[in-house]
């Protein structure tokens, strides 16, 4: 019994001296009483589209866009809008701009002679020569309102066509032609005139004939042949000046060194007698 009771008494001795937990101990405590526990919740969260991270590509300079809110300007037409797509042709939220304008690779053409111009090549090209010419001629003519180059270029193109048809008629038109516009630079003027003056030889128009010569002649005094030619036009319209411009003829090629034609001489002997 007496050991019962010392015993009793140390045990409440130790009971009634224990100190009170301390909070890291209480914290240790609730952290091992969590170990048996069931493992927290785990919560994922999304990412909002807005904050994902994108892959820049190309060019980092910021651009804004070109086309603002506004008319747009078409040449195609607008055949794909239709009522309710809100560009609908008849609702007045578009309109259709159709400009025309003539242009020519010659500098300096108005625009009335460019199209002048332009329609005698589409008749050239549907094969109407007749009116074709006819707007040429309506430019070339020294009596059109055209400028003086305007009428060349005119000229110029019925000199070709002559040339590819091979109509000797149409080429003298042009030369005279090219002639009285006064555009023409000078060596070309005196190319003009012996071009002219050997058609029209040839086509016997002797009068004209003469009258491109005396513009050669004009234009290059040294040019023995066609005084020469001028001299024969001369005596074929029995014409007393014939043998004199034979000798000048005669006079300009011995100046020159060259040798003189037995028949410029023989020419100017007959006429003497």
């Amino acid at each position: 019994m007496a050991m019962i009771e010392i015993g009793l008494i140390m045990a409440l001795a130790v009971q009634g001296t224990t100190a009170t937990p301390t909070l890291a101990e209480e914290i240790e405590a609730a952290r091992q009483a969590d170990q048996g526990s069931e493992p927290p919740t785990i919560i994922v969260q999304a990412e909002d589209d807005a904050q994902k991270k994108q892959v820049i590509v190309g060019s980092r300079i910021p651009t804004k866009p070109w086309l603002k809110p506004g008319s747009v300007a078409t040449n195609t037409g607008t055949p794909g809008f239709t009522p309710g797509s809100g560009m609908d042709p008849a609702g007045g939220h578009t309109r259709t701009i159709t400009t025309r304008e003539c242009r020519s690779d010659f500098d300096g053409l108005s625009p009335n002679a460019c199209r002048a111009l332009a329609t005698a090549d589409a008749a050239l090209a549907a094969g109407d020569r007749e009116e074709a010419l006819f707007w040429l001629r309506s430019v070339s003519s020294w009596q059109s309102d055209y400028a003086p180059e305007e009428r060349l270029v005119g000229a110029e193109k019925i000199f070709a066509l002559g040339r590819d048809t091979n109509n000797p008629e149409l080429r003298l038109e042009a030369l005279t032609d090219m002639l009285h516009t006064g555009a023409l630079p000078v060596d070309k003027q005196l190319s003009a005139a012996r071009s002219a003056a050997a058609i029209a030889m040839k086509n016997g128009e002797d009068q004209f004939a003469s009258l491109m010569l005396k513009e050669v002649i004009q234009l290059d005094p040294a040019d023995a042949q066609s005084i020469a030619n001028l001299a024969i036009l001369q005596r074929k319209a029995q014409d007393p000046v014939a043998s004199d411009t034979m000798r000048r003829a005669i006079a300009v090629r011995e100046q020159a060194g060259r040798n003189v034609p037995k028949g410029w001489r023989d020419f100017a002997a007959h006429q003497r007698q």
